[in-house]
């Protein structure tokens, strides 16, 4: 919930009126998009195709990257780890 509003700490302390409007907005969005565009499968087929490039072939590479980062920055901390 902090990505959307920074000085809210709690669930609790979001206005009704702000919870309301920021689910409406999330339900609303795809919901237009399967109403309005006729040939939802074409989207949904290039949202699989990047997630599943982005999971099979750039995330290891930058995690092996940040673990290698680490070891050179703190060796003991990445031998903890």
């Amino acid at each position: 919930m902090n990505l959307f509003m920074p000085d809210v700490e709690k669930l609790e302390d979001i206005p009704k009126a702000k919870f309301f409007y920021l689910n409406a907005t999330i339900s609303i969005f795809p919901l237009a998009f399967a109403l309005f565009y006729p040939d939802i499968g074409s989207i949904l087929g290039y949202v699989g195709s990047i997630s599943g490039f982005l999971m099979i072939y750039t995330i290891p590479v930058f995690t092996y990257l940040k673990m290698k980062k680490l070891e050179i920055e703190s060796p003991l901390l990445a031998a903890a780890i």
